[in-house]
């Protein structure tokens, strides 16, 4: 039987049937099997993908599809099963490629990542060694670039590895307090690095005096910070902690620093500071000076007192003290060259790191300074080396000069700065001209500060009218007014005054007599006595010298209210007294004497009248006896 030609009926019907049997089936094949098996190749296909999230397709080799946009659309194009099946498999083999390429790819990176790791762990180690350990920051930070490293393109590692390593280097310079190799903020930094050169001098100094590194750059001055209630409450009990470990602490005043009073210009130029304690700004229009100050006068009259009250009032800013005898470069500065102007220029930098570093405070965006006033107390006692005496080394502030009074603002603090010292003498004029330490204080009471203390204290009713009408004292006396303070007044004048005027009614007292005074008293009649044991006034001075007198020697407890005259009188005053005491005594013991021998004149010369008379009698009697003996002779002759 030929189908393919048929001859019959029904070799026709059947090729007919054969050919629809064959028609359905490349229907069938085309339009059913034929999608359905670019269906389960496509699902076959994307379960490979979900399979390995990593790998998408443009990942892979384009020539898979040929020409086609994409795998989907050149799989549409095939109408042969093996073809299929073909596809289906080259993809497996290119994704499972891929995927063993990204393996070893993410093996690389790891690898990479690992190396960068290692390598800011190394320079971490060789910068710090086990010091680490005890740097919280330096821990905080290489976690940050730890995890950094792990999530930044392997082509921008090496940016991360010098950020780190950066850091590392200016962290370890802050540690060993080399500041003019970190970045500078303000005007001290840039001073520090405009002199590097003579820092790293001393540096090198430094390691080859001592025979190794020193742990840090050792060349600031002692300072302590005070911090007023409202920003001692804003740090954290670590902070806090680490505060008191360093020496410094909150600021808080004694009760009785309320009743302090400060002279009217002292009182005028707080109330101006206190709303804004800053350097503030020179008007040379309205002759107005700026807020930096000297305060000068005797020892403990209020000066470091009134520094603590401003800061403490105002509660803006912390007050930072420097001891001026810790600014004097040790025999390790002068060793390492470090200067005078050296040593307070790296302490001003020293103290806003340790401001910013350690208790979070934030520089200024205008100018980089961390806000603060400094307190430079004991200023007269800052010289410019430890061997000399002080007379030949004293630095009369002028170092300050360099820090103050330029043109250039900019290079300047604009910081309150307050200079304390007892002797203004000991201090370069210059150092207090306006646009320096402008405003000079004096803090040393007057006797109008000890008059009004004394109204207060309701002592002044007490006092003589002799007194009270001596408006001032010379200057012998006023050395004593000098020294007082409100608290030494309250707790120790006070009392020995109550015993004082107690023993010394209206300040007048009966002086003691040595032996050889009262034997004289007990010579001259009784007029001169009572001149003699007349009451004496007491001064001003000597009453005060001998509070003084007695305080100083710690005999104040002791005291009981007998006033003894501290005074030792002046050489020209001992020899003329000497010497009118002298003639006096001397006048006195003549007539004394010309006394006594008037009357022993007297005495001999009654009983030279009483000899006489005897011996008149006597002798006339015997003349008598010897005239009638030679009679009685001459009548026997006969």
């Amino acid at each position: 039987m030929n189908l393919l030609h048929p001859q019959t009926e029904t070799e026709k019907q059947k090729q007919q049937l054969l050919i629809i049997m064959l028609l359905a089936g490349i229907g069938y094949y085309f339009f059913i099997y034929l999608n359905n098996k670019r269906e389960e190749a496509k699902t076959e296909i994307n379960k490979l993908f979900q399979q390995n999230p990593t790998i998408n397709a443009t990942d892979l080799d384009v020539g898979l599809w040929k020409n086609k946009e994409n795998w989907e659309e050149y799989l549409d194009s095939m109408y042969l099963s093996s073809q299929i099946n073909l596809f289906v498999r080259e993809m497996k083999n290119s994704i499972k490629e891929k995927q063993k390429e990204l393996e070893k790819e993410k093996e690389n990176k790891k690898q990479v990542r690992e190396r960068a790791i290692k390598e800011i762990e190394k320079t971490c180690n060789d910068t710090f060694g086990d010091m680490k350990e005890d740097l919280p920051s330096v821990q905080k930070a290489m976690e940050k670039f730890t995890k950094k490293i792990k999530k930044t393109p392997l082509d921008d590692l090496s940016l991360v590895i010098e950020e780190a390593q950066n850091f590392l280097y200016s962290e370890r310079n802050k540690i060993k307090r080399l500041y003019w190799d970190v970045t500078d903020y303000n005007w001290a930094d840039r001073w520090l690095k405009r002199n590097k050169e003579s820092f790293v001098t001393a540096w090198k100094k430094m390691k080859s005096n001592l025979g190794e590194e020193p742990p840090y750059f050792d060349a600031k001055a002692i300072y302590k910070i005070s911090f007023p209630p409202s920003l001692w409450d804003e740090l954290t009990q670590e902070q806090k902690e680490l505060a008191k470990g360093n020496g410094h602490d909150k600021l808080i005043l004694k009760d009785e620093v309320k009743d302090y009073k400060f002279s009217e210009l002292i009182t005028e130029w707080e109330e101006k500071v206190k709303a804004n304690p800053v350097r503030g700004e020179q008007n040379t229009k309205s002759n107005e000076l700026d807020n930096n100050a000297i305060f000068y006068g005797a020892p403990r009259t209020g000066k470091s007192i009134m520094a603590e009250k401003l800061a403490y009032e105002a509660d803006v800013y912390p007050l930072v003290t420097i001891q001026g005898s810790t600014l004097t470069p040790r025999k390790i500065d002068t060793d390492a060259s470090v200067t005078l102007l050296l040593k307070f220029i790296f302490t001003i930098s020293s103290i806003t790191h340790d401001l910013v570093n350690n208790y979070g405070f934030e520089r200024a965006e205008d100018d980089g300074e961390v806000k603060y006033i400094l307190f430079i107390d004991e200023a007269d006692q800052i010289c410019t080396n430890n061997f000399d005496p002080p007379r030949i080394s004293s630095s009369q502030l002028t170092f300050l000069k360099e820090c103050m009074g330029s043109d250039n603002k900019l290079e300047e603090s604009k910081n309150l700065w307050i200079a304390a010292t007892n002797h203004l003498d000991n201090v370069n004029v210059a150092v207090y001209q306006s646009g320096r330490l402008s405003n000079r204080l004096c803090f040393s009471w007057t006797l109008g500060d000890f008059m009004r203390y004394a109204d207060d204290a309701g002592i002044s009713n007490q006092f003589p009218q002799r007194w009270i009408d001596e408006k001032t004292l010379n200057d012998e006396d006023n050395k004593w007014v000098n020294r007082f303070n409100k608290i030494i007044f309250d707790k120790e004048f006070l009392p020995f005054w109550d015993k004082f005027i107690s023993a010394n009614p209206n300040a007048e007292y009966e002086p003691e007599q040595d032996e050889e005074e009262q034997k004289m008293n007990n010579q001259n009649n009784q007029d001169d006595n009572e001149e003699k044991n007349k009451k004496k006034k007491i001064k001003w001075g000597e009453m005060l010298e001998l509070f003084w007198r007695l305080k100083d020697s710690s005999q104040l407890e002791h005291f009981e209210g007998n006033f003894v005259n501290p005074r030792q009188p002046k050489v020209e005053d001992a020899v003329k007294e000497s010497a009118i005491l002298s003639a006096n005594q001397i006048s006195k013991t003549i007539d004394i004497r010309l006394q006594d021998l008037d009357k022993t004149a007297t005495r001999i010369e009654d009983e030279l009248k009483t000899a006489n008379s005897t011996f008149s009698e006597n002798f006339n009697n015997a003349i008598e006896q010897i005239t009638g003996l030679l009679s009685e002779i001459g009548s026997n002759m006969k």
